[in-house]
């Protein structure tokens, strides 16, 4: 199950369900009014998990390293903030800050765009974030009885999305602990209509 912590109250909220709506607010144009507010004083950040539709597992981090665990309700290993930086033609770019560390950001390796298979690990935000590659984005593919399901798309690395390590088509993508990386978003060739493990839900 998918959940958010509202950051004060600490109230954490269960289900799929919650999702509706909701989710589609987060990478619409709209994001930088919904995360930060014209009185910046009064702000509310908003925690949230990231499931994959095909592993049915969240992102989850363990120090620097970035993989894929079972989602639990709460977890903070498993919430983050989407924090928008700037806008790039219609998108709506983000940071995915760490609950555990606000501080730090899913990253790639290195300051500019990296190959297929890199592994996503976290760093410390950086303070001008079109100097690095800790910038995503998202647009939504489809949506099933769990709610919208969208690809993350990272903005140094044109054409590559989060991914699970691993392929849908021989299940070697489903084990817990699963590194996660960036691989070409789609190929008509492929699982799951072509998406592979490349699609997540945002639990709100």
């Amino acid at each position: 199950m998918f959940s958010s912590i509202t950051q004060g109250s600490r109230r954490a909220r269960s289900g799929l369900s919650r999702m509706r709506g909701v989710v589609a607010l987060v990478f619409a144009a709209a994001a930088a009014a919904v995360f930060a507010p014209a009185n910046p004083a009064h702000a509310v950040t908003m925690w949230i998990q990231i499931g994959n539709n095909w592993t049915h597992q969240c992102i989850q981090v363990n120090g620097a390293a970035v993989s894929q665990q079972g989602c639990v309700t709460g977890a903070s290993g498993q919430l983050f903030e989407v924090a928008p930086t700037r806008f790039e033609g219609i998108w709506q770019l983000y940071e995915l800050r760490v609950y555990q560390n606000p501080s730090e950001c899913l990253d790639l390796p290195n300051y500019a765009a990296d190959p297929a298979g890199s592994v996503v690990g976290v760093y410390t935000c950086n303070s001008k974030p079109g100097l690095d590659n800790q910038e995503w984005y998202s647009s939504q593919v489809s949506s099933d009885s769990n709610g919208p399901t969208y690809e993350i798309q990272n903005y140094a690395s044109q054409g590559l999305c989060l991914d699970v390590a691993g392929w849908a088509s021989n299940g070697s993508d489903q084990n817990s602990g699963q590194k996660l990386t960036i691989y070409p978003c789609h190929n008509s060739s492929w699982a799951n209509g072509g998406w592979d493990d490349h699609l997540w839900y945002l639990g709100m």
